[in-house]
């Protein structure tokens, strides 16, 4: 079995999402998804299954009884509930915010990223930030950065950073207008 872990509302593969295949209730195989959103599960044998997928900052979702063939199976999972983390208390001063996530843990971004325009379109420097350690083992600490990028009208564009839980660049692809023209592991 392989497949793809998605957020659904951009169509983008999900990294380090976990899965779980369980079988009569009980845990056969956990792995996660490498950076793109990818997974293999192989050597199963037919049967029906459950698949729990957990990813940073989304609900788990459960795909109940997955029915195996013989055959090469290929699932497209996309995350659709994503975790509403409204910070306790947001401080503006010099381009920077503080933020307290829903453990209490408190730090601070740059608040000149994430920026939205009066469409509603993703526009400039982005950042995403690992925000909540409740439903996941990841290694990332809070406030970390997970990638970091330019958007223009909404697509990616030009240089990405995607991020280690040690800090350290794990890759850094090249968009232009959405679409990867290269990338470059680290």
């Amino acid at each position: 079995m392989k497949g793809t872990v998605i957020d659904s509302a951009s169509q983008v593969g999900f990294p380090r999402a976990s899965l779980e295949l369980i079988k009569n209730d009980s845990t056969l195989i956990t792995t996660e998804t490498d950076f793109e959103g990818l997974f293999k599960i192989e050597n199963l044998r037919r049967g029906v299954y459950r698949l729990k997928v957990r990813a940073i900052s989304y609900h788990d979702l459960e795909v109940i009884e997955l029915n195996l063939t013989n055959e090469s199976n290929e699932l497209k999972i996309e995350l659709t509930n994503p975790i509403e983390l409204e910070p306790a208390e947001i401080n503006w001063g010099e381009g920077h915010i503080l933020i307290e996530d829903s453990l209490g843990n408190t730090f601070c971004i740059d608040g000149s990223k994430n920026k939205v325009d009066s469409v509603g379109l993703r526009q400039g420097a982005w950042v995403r930030y690992f925000m909540d350690h409740s439903h996941t083992i990841s290694g990332y600490r809070i406030g970390q950065k997970l990638w970091e990028g330019k958007y223009q009208n909404d697509l990616k564009q030009g240089e990405w950073r995607f991020y280690l839980p040690n800090g350290d660049i794990e890759r850094v692809e090249y968009y232009n207008e959405g679409k990867l023209i290269r990338h470059n592991k680290m």
